[in-house]
């Protein structure tokens, strides 16, 4: 087995060099699944950050493509049979060396020049998910935008409501539905052709892609080898795109969304060496969790996965290490104690117990599941399964104990709120229990660990935003001419996703970040009517209608408006640091943002359908046929996430 060599460039650019050993390699995708690249930088040399997607394969198996970016161009790099890739992160800046093959780059040494770059300082990792799904087909759509948003957000078992309970309320899935919009046959499985088209479908509509923190292409099945796949990053900085062939399912749904944020799948273990359940060589199901999406299951996610994900913290996840007897809280509720027990394993990882109860998506498990998990460095852990009593779970009396005899632990109680569980290490161990953070578990009448819950899971947000626009006011007169800065102010409990601007019914552009302003250049003669709609991603609330009238003289007389000099006053004010950062094209907003639109846009594709919202009214502003946008984007950038209450 071969050996790829990994140089990485330390902290004082001082070459290190790491030889990965081999490991299990993934199935090798078949030819012609992804779009294959022959541009390179050099003839036996390549530079650029890299991606890494995850295929979920139909026969059960998972792929992995390692790929990297030269101005804008992804180029496909075949690894090693056997590498252990996993101390590649995605986005990572890296050079290869090798040679071109027929469809893709063949590596032989590949150097890590720079880490992925560092989230925002002080971000918000819980701030709202901003996902867009573009339906797009070329012949019989695969869901209605109805359907589509029924499965996405309002219906029961929707992932909006599967993550805020997975996550206890910290994660808001967030978005809209588009299309479906029929789109030119892409000529098979090419997953990056079909990005392109639903991308620029989505443009043609009006509608801007770059407003979105990750997009959802849903499709026909176009022949792929794969369900679904999906572009892996991290909790702080999640990959884009997801693709989902022929299958909408609870499970691709849930699964490629979560391989956006750097989840893996959830295995299990079969085959051990000894007999047992674990041992020191054991075979193992890729996708070999029932209950978990990122197994084959759409119950709760493992402790594990919740934890890489920040959903579990504190004395959430408490390690024990000596003898002792703990209260293990349900994994569907939000809770104060422990939810996760993790006990060493022989090898140098974790057993981690987790309590199961039958509410939520759980309604059909009960019982003590545990996994094996060992830690992880950019992307998530690989949690396994193992298989211990009836169905995987253990009940009041089942005992299980470390093949090298490391750790024994018996289910004591089950009730509705908690299981106890007796653990003991030979000689007693030593060392106090310990929280994840470091702190010291609570103990309740001599057991360790609060019984502090709330009465049931997580509800997703059922409180909608409020919003009002206030500046101009209601019954404002202008001049034709003149400049001025439409202003709303919006509020939610949790976070305002979005804000959009409508001119006589018909939407003229949103916003997804304060300030909520929208600047008008040049207003022609005639009467308006100007309302906001704001969005939490759940919830929508409308303001109240203001109209304001243009007529030659308004503003003369002091009592309205103002002059076209006078009218923008405020929010001529309010740009003067941002006046040259905007866009004065007449794209609607498009080109506000470095990147707006991905490598690839621009190519031919029928456009049909729109968004949740699209009005089939036209702004009166375009209508009239002015060359310039009389709504201008003027982009502030805003480091800081939105605010959670």
């Amino acid at each position: 087995m071969e050996s790829l060599l990994l140089r990485r460039v330390a902290c004082a650019c001082i070459p290190i060099a790491i030889t990965l050993t081999t490991a299990c390699a993934q199935d090798d995708l078949r030819d012609g699944e992804l779009p294959r690249s022959g541009w390179f930088a050099a003839p036996d040399v390549v530079q650029g950050r890299l991606q890494i997607l995850v295929a979920d394969m139909l026969d059960g198996s998972t792929g992995r493509i390692h790929r990297v970016v030269v101005d804008d161009t992804p180029i496909e790099l075949v690894l090693p049979d056997g590498a252990d890739t996993t101390g590649l992160a995605p986005r990572a800046l890296v050079r290869a060396w090798g040679a071109q093959g027929d469809d893709a780059f063949e590596v032989d040494e590949l150097e890590v020049l720079a880490p992925p770059p560092a989230p925002l300082i002080d971000a918000d990792a819980f701030a709202p998910r901003s996902l867009a799904t573009i339906l797009v087909d070329w012949g019989d759509p695969l869901l209605s935008a109805e359907e589509a948003n029924e499965k996405m957000y309002t219906g029961e078992g929707s992932t909006q409501q599967f993550f805020a309970e997975m996550s206890y309320g910290k994660e808001t899935m967030a978005g809209d539905i588009f299309g479906p919009y029929s789109i030119a046959w892409p000529g098979g499985c090419d997953a990056d052709a079909i990005a392109q088209y639903a991308i620029n479908a989505m443009a043609d509509a009006g509608e801007n892609p770059s407003a979105y923190e990750q997009l959802m292409y849903v499709f026909p099945s176009a022949g792929c080898g794969w369900g679904g796949l999906a572009m892996l990053g991290s909790p702080q900085q999640p990959e884009r795109d997801s693709w989902y062939n022929g299958s909408f399912d609870c499970v691709v749904r849930n699964q490629e969304v979560a391989h956006n944020y750097g989840l893996l799948h959830t295995h299990f273990y079969y085959g051990c060496s000894g007999g047992g359940p674990f041992g020191s060589s054991c075979s193992f199901e890729e996708y070999g969790s029932p209950y978990d999406p990122m197994g084959y299951g759409c119950g709760h996610m493992a402790a594990p996965q919740k934890h890489y994900m920040g959903w579990l913290e504190g004395c959430n996840i408490v390690t024990a290490t000596s003898d002792g007897t703990f209260n293990l809280l349900p994994t569907e509720v939000p809770c104060d104690g422990t939810q996760a027990l993790r006990l060493p394993t022989f090898d140098g990882r974790y057993y981690y117990l987790e309590y199961r109860t039958p509410i939520g998506f759980d309604s059909d498990h009960s019982g003590v599941l545990v996994h094996v998990s060992g830690g992880w460095d950019y992307y998530g852990p690989d949690p396994y399964l193992i298989d211990l009593g009836e169905g995987g779970f253990l009940a009041a009396g089942d005992s299980y104990s470390d093949p090298n005899g490391e750790v024994t632990f018996t289910v004591v109680e089950e009730h509705d709120t908690h299981a106890v569980i007796d653990v003991t290490f030979p000689g007693g161990g030593s060392g106090a229990p310990t929280c994840i953070d470091g702190g010291a578990p609570e103990e309740q009448a001599g057991v360790v660990g609060t019984l502090s819950c709330l009465g049931g899971p997580f509800q997703p947000d059922a409180s909608p935003p409020t919003v009002a626009i206030v500046d101009p006011a209601d019954g404002d007169v202008f001049a034709p001419g003149a400049d001025f800065t439409i202003s709303a102010e919006a509020n939610d409990d949790i976070g305002v996703l979005s804000v959009a601007l409508y001119v006589d019914g018909a939407i003229a552009e949103t916003r997804t970040m304060p300030p909520w302003e929208w600047h008008v250049d040049d207003i022609p003669e005639g009467e308006y009517e100007l309302q906001a709609i704001a969005s939490d991603g759940i919830n929508e609330a409308e303001s109240a209608i203001v109209r304001i009238e243009v007529r030659p003289g308004g503003g003369d007389d002091g009592g309205d408006a103002g002059e076209a000099g006078d009218v923008g006053e405020a929010g001529d004010a309010a740009d003067d640091d941002t006046a040259d950062d905007g866009d004065d094209g007449d794209d609607g907003g498009l080109e506000d943002e470095d990147g707006a639109l991905p490598p690839g846009y621009g190519l031919d594709g029928e456009a049909a359908g729109c968004g949740c919202r699209a009005s089939d009214r036209t702004p009166p502003f375009v209508l009239l046929g002015f060359a310039a946008a009389l709504l201008r984007t003027r982009s502030r950038r805003r480091t800081e996430a939105r605010a959670r209450a």
